[in-house]
C-alpha cells in the first residue's frame, strides 16, 4: 500500500500526462455516440401524427 504522500506525488506526476489523453478519449467517445445516434435516426421509420392520435 502507498502512503498518502506517495499517492499524491504519483498523482501529481501522472496528472499532466493523463489529462490530455482522457480529454481526447472523452471527446472521441462523444463523437462516436453522436454519430451512432445520427445513423440510428437516419434509418428510423417516420411516425405520422395520425398514428399517435389513433393510438
Amino acid at each position: 500500500m502507498l502512503s498518502e504522500r506517495a499517492r499524491e506525488q504519483l498523482e501529481a506526476l501522472f496528472k499532466p500526462v493523463l489529462d490530455p489523453v482522457i480529454y481526447w478519449l472523452d471527446n472521441l467517445g462523444n463523437l462516436i455516440t453522436l454519430t451512432g445516434k445520427t445513423l440510428f435516426w437516419l434509418v428510423r421509420p417516420p411516425y405520422r401524427i395520425s398514428q399517435f392520435i389513433n393510438a
